[in-house]
C-alpha cells in the first residue's frame, strides 16, 4: 500500500508505527509447490533450484536475473512468486496471511463488520474471538500488506500485520 510518507511506498505497521520496506531487486521467493501446479517444465525448475537458497517449506529465494520475465510475471500472476522486501537488516519475504489482534468486544465488532463489507478482499483463516487470521483471497503477500495496513488505518485494532517470513544474514553467509 503506497503511502506519501514511505519513501519506496511499501510500509507496515508495527506497535503503532510505520515500518518501511525496500523491495529487494535482487531476489523473489517463489514456492516451489506452486511451481509444479503450474506445469513448469523440469529443466526450468532444475535452473531455478540450482541457485536458489533454500527456505522455510516450499519456499525458495531465486535471483530475479535467473527468471526470464514473462515467466517472473506468470509466476506473479498464479502466487507462486511472492515479493521480497528489506528492512532492518533484514530480508523479509511477504506471506499471503495477516495476523489480528483485537481484545475489545467494540472493536471486534467493527473488524467483522468490516470483514464483512470487504469478503472480496479478505477470508477468515482461523478466529480465536480476540485473535484472528486472515488470507488475502488473492494468495499475493503483497495484498496482504495492504490488508493488513487498510485494517490499521481504517479500523485500528491493537495489531493487525502481514506474516513475514524474516531472512537474518549469517556471519560468513550472504543472501
Amino acid at each position: 500500500m503506497p503511502s506519501p510518507k514511505s519513501p519506496t511506498g511499501y510500509y507496515y505497521y508495527a506497535s503503532g508505527h510505520p515500518v518501511h520496506l525496500t523491495l529487494d531487486e535482487e531476489w523473489v521467493a517463489l514456492d516451489r509447490r506452486q511451481l509444479s501446479r503450474l506445469g513448469t517444465a523440469p529443466r526450468v525448475q532444475a535452473a531455478l533450484l540450482k541457485g536458489s537458497r533454500p527456505l522455510r517449506g516450499d519456499l525458495i529465494l531465486v535471483k530475479r536475473a535467473a527468471i526470464p520475465p514473462d515467466q517472473l510475471d506468470d509466476f506473479k500472476g498464479n502466487v507462486a512468486a511472492q515479493p521480497v522486501f528489506r528492512a532492518e537488516g533484514a530480508i523479509l519475504i511477504a506471506l499471503p496471511e495477516v495476523r489480528v489482534e483485537e481484545p475489545s468486544r467494540q472493536g471486534q465488532r467493527a473488524l467483522r463488520r468490516w470483514l464483512r463489507e470487504h469478503g472480496d478482499l479478505a477470508q477468515v483463516v482461523e478466529d480465536a474471538g480476540e485473535k484472528i487470521v486472515l488470507k488475502p483471497t488473492s494468495g499475493r503477500g503483497l495484498d496482504a500488506i495492504t490488508l493488513a495496513n487498510q485494517l490499521t488505518e481504517q479500523i485500528g485494532p491493537e495489531m493487525a500485520q502481514p506474516r513475514f517470513l524474516r531472512v537474518v544474514e549469517h556471519f560468513g553467509a550472504s543472501y
